[in-house]
């Protein structure tokens, strides 16, 4: 009986110890600092781990190992963020996705990557209007070309 006491509150601590997470709360809104609602939350792996409310406004918890998160949904360019050692608090710009028929991929990634380029300068705007809560980003967002030339 002593055994397999001590087996059982063995494992138990060893659960405790591997099934650390972290609390992330956070907002998504649009380029144009409007809320959007019902973007799915996502592991690398696709799993989905969450979506946001109506306006905007999410809670989600993940294991401490866990780095990324990919944002999507419909209207919306997918993104990935990296989050940092000390982030718990995540609130990202998402640009609405367009059509960019009869343009060519240089100008295409040309005007994505101008409008990536702003996303500090709306951070800022989004927390001095209030909409945010924190002044910087506390996660790395990479810029992802429209289309890669060869």
């Amino acid at each position: 009986m002593k055994k397999i006491l001590i087996i059982l509150l063995f494992k138990i601590a060893i659960g405790c110890v591997f099934a650390q997470n972290k609390t992330i709360t956070g907002r998504i809104i649009s380029d144009s600092f409007d809320p959007l609602s019902e973007v799915s939350l996502m592991t690398q792996d696709s799993v989905q781990i969450g979506k946001t409310n109506k306006n905007g406004f999410f809670e989600i918890e993940i294991p401490l190992s866990e780095k990324n998160i990919l944002f999507a949904t419909a209207s919306v360019e997918p993104t990935t963020i990296q989050l940092l050692n000390d982030c718990t608090t995540v609130e990202v710009i998402l640009f609405l996705s367009g059509s960019y028929d009869f343009m060519l991929v240089k100008k295409v990634n040309r005007i994505k990557k101008q409008k990536f380029r702003q996303l500090q300068k709306k951070h800022r705007e989004a927390f001095e209007k209030g909409i945010f809560e924190t002044e910087q980003p506390c996660y790395e967002r990479n810029f992802i070309p429209f289309f890669e030339e060869s």
